[in-house]
């Protein structure tokens, strides 16, 4: 437990895990993390608290090649993010027992494969850039920054619709549960659907938009535009 004291993580080898047993846990605390060799683990986690990611001014250009898990433990603990995320190529993670906000340019930036998991929101007023991107939430998934992911999946329990905007040459949607909810995917480039996208039980609409060609498999809904 670091308390409210700043913290240093060094690695020579191997992966590093930290877990912050009490209160919350914000990156600018973070005075150095370092990790030597490339695709090594990176997790920082709460027991029952937030996770502000707030800065990287900590964080060496050995991180880079990492993956990095994010996990902000608790019914009620959110994980927000402020800081613009050095250029990374490796897998990032985020969970959130409550929501996950996004509030800067930036806010996630691989090559790799981005999951983002919240019992309640994921919201952004900043973008993610990367491959696949998996989303798992509990009452929405409004993602309509200036996204830049290649591929889309995600399951949404309810509350709001499931909303990407997104610009890449061609956008792979490879499934879509909404929960009842509108599915609202719009792509700047080509867009293909790989998988069932479904609005739940007739409940919703969904809308697949794209300034290039479209292709489909498998549309559960009650409208489908194209445009």
């Amino acid at each position: 437990n670091m308390g409210t004291g700043n913290l240093k993580l060094t690695a020579t080898t191997g992966d590093v895990y930290v877990e912050k047993s009490s209160g919350s846990l914000s990156f600018s605390k973070l005075t150095t993390v370092s990790m030597a060799g490339n695709g090594k683990t990176l997790q920082l986690s709460t027991t029952n608290g937030a996770v502000n990611i707030d800065s990287y001014a900590g964080f060496n250009a050995n991180v880079q090649n990492d993956n990095v898990t994010v996990n902000a433990a608790g019914a009620t603990s959110d994980l927000t993010i402020t800081a613009a995320q050095p250029a990374m190529t490796g897998t990032i993670t985020g969970t959130a027992g409550q929501n996950i906000a996004l509030n800067v340019a930036g806010a996630v930036n691989t090559t790799g494969n981005v999951n983002l998991t919240a019992g309640g929101l994921i919201s952004e007023t900043g973008s993610i850039s990367g491959a696949l991107l998996t989303t798992n939430a509990g009452t929405g998934t409004t993602l309509t920054g200036a996204n830049t992911v290649t591929s889309f999946n995600a399951t949404n329990a309810g509350g709001v619709p499931v909303q990407l905007t997104n610009t890449t040459a061609t956008l792979s949607v490879t499934g879509v549960q909404s929960g009842g909810v509108d599915v609202i995917i719009n792509n700047t480039g080509n867009l293909t659907v790989n998988g069932t996208v479904t609005a739940g039980a007739g409940a919703g609409n969904i809308q697949l938009i794209a300034s290039g060609a479209t292709a489909d498999a498998t549309l559960r809904s009650e409208e489908r535009r194209v445009g």
